[in-house]
């Protein structure tokens, strides 16, 4: 994984129920971080290897703030990283006072977060 020094904005750390939907499949997992521009899942349960792959189109299915279009930066059978597709408003502010009320939140340690 990258060290975030090549991301287009931070990501805030969280820990929240989510899902990956993809040709009419819902892949349930827990989001592990998100930015103004993307956003990182582990899967609950491992995937099929090659069950999504880079450069792949899904949708994020986020409780609270609906559904994101999204690119599949990678993918592996416990996680996957995401590309936002551009938003307009007023989905962009939204998903912004989103990623505030995250950053808000702090955690000691990683391990506290964990």
């Amino acid at each position: 994984m990258d060290t975030g020094s090549e991301r287009a904005a931070p990501r805030a750390p969280l820990k929240i129920r989510a899902a990956i939907e993809s040709e009419g499949k819902l892949y349930p997992g827990q989001l592990t971080d998100v930015s103004l521009t993307g956003a990182q899942m582990r899967f609950a349960e491992p995937l099929e290897p090659g069950a999504l792959g880079a450069g792949g189109q899904v949708v994020l299915v986020l409780p609270g703030l609906g559904d994101l279009s999204a690119e599949i930066v990678a993918a592996t059978e416990v996680s996957i990283r995401l590309r936002f597709d551009p938003l307009g408003e007023p989905r962009a502010s939204q998903l912004a006072r989103f990623v505030e009320e995250v950053r808000k939140t702090t955690f000691d340690s990683y391990e506290d977060w964990r």
